[in-house]
């Protein structure tokens, strides 16, 4: 048998932009306090770890996460309940759940609720989701479910990343990495993605704001699919000095390849009063 302790207080979150390039910067206190009890097969750990008054600037997304706090007690073996909360962009996200870290294999229930949490703010893409999603962990085996709302958003693309890309149905895989796809976590997802009365696109001579609905489904090996609908509304097409009203203008998905939508569109020009 044995036994021992940690005592972790560390005032200041500042380290972590040292430990990965995706934290910009930090601040915030963080506590731990744990005991080690049990065999060296068998090990049990009880204590508890929070974070408060965080405040976490990412660099992919470019948001910061303000009033950043998070809890988590594990006691005896026990499912271990966490909990997370932040503000961004003037919304908030909260995530609560449990883990059995001593099952086998390992489990995991957690959601991820919010209301006009921004999400990303960088050049090409403003964003703000409301999401009311869960996620069951069973072993290697991950299943996100629920909805997510994008009440606002300015998606303002600067190019294009063109290339060539194996077809879905070509693989050229070794061994080594079939390994790996089987040792991988395999996530499945279904959710419904809601576009809200202020997302907008802005880019390639296109003004629109976007609005529709659509079910996605993702499996481990496939591509996506999805089904439902994305349509222009209050559309208008610049090139050459021309605008074109788009009166008709929809992306519409009916279960096929989340990359292959069909598409509805109707557009007309009105010459100038002296032509």
């Amino acid at each position: 048998s044995m036994t021992g302790g940690l005592e972790l207080n560390l005032p200041d979150l500042s380290v972590l932009s040292l430990l990965t390039p995706e934290i910009a910067k930090a601040s915030g206190a963080l506590d731990a306090d744990f005991a080690l009890i049990g065999s060296l097969r068998q090990p049990v750990v009880d204590g508890e770890l929070s974070v408060s008054d965080g405040r976490i600037k990412l660099t992919t997304p470019g948001v910061e996460l303000r009033d950043f706090g998070f809890d988590f007690t594990t006691s005896r073996g026990n499912p271990t309940p966490l909990v997370a909360n932040a503000r961004s962009g003037g919304g908030t996200v909260e995530l609560k759940g449990q883990i059995e870290s001593y099952a086998d294999p390992l489990r995991a229930e957690i959601t991820l609720k919010g209301k006009d949490f921004q999400a990303s703010d960088t050049r090409a893409a403003a964003v703000w989701v409301s999401p009311d999603l869960k996620l069951v962990l069973n072993g290697k085996r991950a299943d996100l479910t629920g909805l997510l709302l994008v009440p606002r958003a300015l998606i303002a693309p600067r190019d294009l990343h063109l290339g060539q890309s194996p077809s879905d149905d070509q693989y050229i895989v070794d061994e080594e990495e079939q390994e790996k796809r089987r040792e991988a976590l395999q996530i499945y997802s279904d959710v419904t993605v809601t576009l809200g009365e202020d997302v907008r696109f802005l880019g390639f001579g296109l003004r629109a704001r976007l609005a529709g609905e659509l079910r996605t489904v993702e499996q481990p090996g496939r591509s996506p699919i999805a089904r439902g609908e994305v349509h222009l509304e209050d559309g208008v097409y610049e090139a050459y000095g021309q605008e074109l009203k788009i009166i008709t203008g929809r992306l519409v998905y009916t279960g096929g390849l989340l990359s292959d939508p069909g598409l509805e569109l109707k557009a007309q020009r009105t010459p100038r009063e002296d032509i």
